[in-house]
């Protein structure tokens, strides 16, 4: 049809952007939310009174005449110009006649286009419940994220010197007889060394976020490409060994044995030797023994003693070796002295320890918090620098060529590959929760302490720690035999 013909020609109105209804319409809903959820929180905390339903009737029939008007301008600005009343007045030569079959069709499809108003009306209520529930599920999922995450960065098993609270010792009992750790850890309850560039493969990431870290770690197990964990662990203590500089030692003193991982490799090592454990855990001392026997050592023994007051003699160990015990100590410079007492002259001291960096400069409010949790989670007082303990070891009066180092990057790896061995083989921790749910929630507490272990390590803020050094041979004593198992 054209102008010629009478009829005027004009563009349809454009429609609003899919996107600006669901704005618009999302807007309107909330407006309705906050409104019911308004009116029933009156019903809920409010005291009871004989005029209360009323007052909210009144509020829910203000509450629906303000969102009615609102939605029916939304479902009016979804319907094209032609359909509209608006669009008649401007343009009435799109009114068909009321008699012609044109004007029957646009009136059937009139009463319907209202009969749909009219349900969406009456639906709203339907789909409002729904988005209410739908609110209600995504309020209820960040509830519970929060809360998990509160209890996570709570930590739960601070160091306590009272008889009646879990120590140390009853931390290390629990953790033994539930026999996890050493079953991922296996003998040797201590960190691994990954010093070659082969042994870190499926580590070295400068991209460190955990699930793309975990992800390279799995495919460098696929491809046989990543090192064993327990062979890591037996590696640091041959490397640890090694860094002390003890030749033939005959008497060994293992301050913190645990479960005797490291005693028995000494006394395989030197057969000659006698190898004393030390630990505050009997659960561990008879693991120990127990393992012991199995091995067939007769040259080692174990037993339940205090690392800070040791009875034994002075001058009685060649060679003093302290593998990640400082941590639990209360008093770090009794903890030094009394190994430094009970070495021999020319005997060597050697320490492993989790150690917290220089405080220059201060810590800040959020390392403070770091080290909050990581001191109370798993039984530490606190720890001190790699220099400090230097200062303490000097302080004896003791010792001579005293040495430090820092082996954070070699032992870094062992952090989350102690995670990753409980993810790739599950079973044996499944196992134990399906008999106490509340050994699962220890497991990930755990495995959430060790991420923050790494973490911490990784920023600098945490430091292996190593320290070795000499014990002072007097001017009036000769001992030749003690000078060749010193090295130069």
């Amino acid at each position: 049809m054209t102008k010629a013909q009478g009829l005027h020609v004009s563009t349809p109105r454009k429609l609003p952007h899919r996107r600006t209804l669901r704005v618009q319409g999302g807007a309107v809903l909330i407006a309705v939310a906050l409104s019911v959820g308004y009116t029933s929180q009156l019903d809920v905390d409010e005291k009871p009174n004989p005029g209360h339903s009323k007052t909210n009737k009144e509020l829910a029939d203000v509450t629906f005449a303000l969102w009615r008007p609102a939605l029916k301008r939304l479902l009016h600005r979804a319907q094209p110009e032609s359909q509209t009343s608006e669009g008649a007045k401007r343009h009435p030569s799109k009114l068909p006649t009321a008699g012609s079959q044109d004007g029957r069709v646009a009136s059937r499809i009139r009463d319907q286009r209202i009969g749909m108003q009219q349900l969406a009306v009456l639906a709203l209520p339907v789909s409002l419940t729904g988005r209410l529930a739908g609110a209600a599920v995504l309020v209820l999922i960040v509830t519970v994220y929060m809360k998990v995450k509160h209890w996570l960065e709570t930590p739960s098993r601070p160091y306590e010197t009272t008889e009646d609270k879990c120590t140390v010792g009853n931390e290390y009992d629990k953790w033994t007889r539930e026999g996890v750790l050493e079953h991922y850890w296996g003998e040797h309850i201590h960190m691994g060394s990954y010093l070659s560039p082969k042994a870190k493969n499926g580590f070295c990431c400068q991209w460190d976020f955990f699930i793309p870290a975990f992800i390279r770690a799995t495919l460098t197990l696929l491809m046989g490409r990543l090192k064993d964990f327990k062979e890591a662990k037996l590696d640091f203590s041959e490397e640890m060994l090694l860094w002390s500089g003890a030749r033939n030692p005959k008497k060994i003193l293992d301050v913190g044995c645990g479960i005797g991982g490291t005693s028995r490799y000494l006394a395989k090592r030197f057969p000659d030797a006698e190898v004393q454990g030390i630990t505050l855990s009997p659960e561990q001392v008879a693991r120990a023994t127990e393992l012991a026997k199995e091995a067939g050592l007769t040259n080692v023994k174990f037993e339940v003693h205090d690392a800070l007051n040791m009875t034994f003699e002075d001058n009685s160990y060649d060679l003093v070796w302290g593998c990640e015990s400082g941590e639990h100590m209360p008093d770090k410079t009794k903890y030094v002295e009394e190994m430094s007492r009970v070495l021999k002259p020319g005997g060597n001291l050697v320490i492993a320890t989790w150690c917290e960096r220089d405080p220059i400069p201060p810590f800040t409010l959020k390392e403070h918090k770091q080290l909050d949790f990581v001191y109370k989670e798993w039984r530490h007082p606190y720890f001190i620098s790699i220099s400090d303990y230097e200062k303490r070891l000097n302080a004896t009066g003791l010792l001579e060529r005293v040495d430090t180092a820092d082996w954070t990057k070699q032992t870094l790896p062992s952090w989350r590959h102690s995670i990753w061995v409980g993810v790739w083989s599950p079973w044996y921790w499944i196992k134990c929760s399906m008999k106490d749910y509340r050994q699962f929630l220890g497991f990930v507490r755990d495995a959430y302490t060790l991420e923050q272990y790494h973490r911490a390590m990784r920023s600098g803020l945490l430091q292996y720690g190593m320290m070795r050094a000499v014990k002072k041979v007097p001017k009036e004593e000769t001992a030749p035999e003690l000078e060749e198992a010193v090295p130069a």
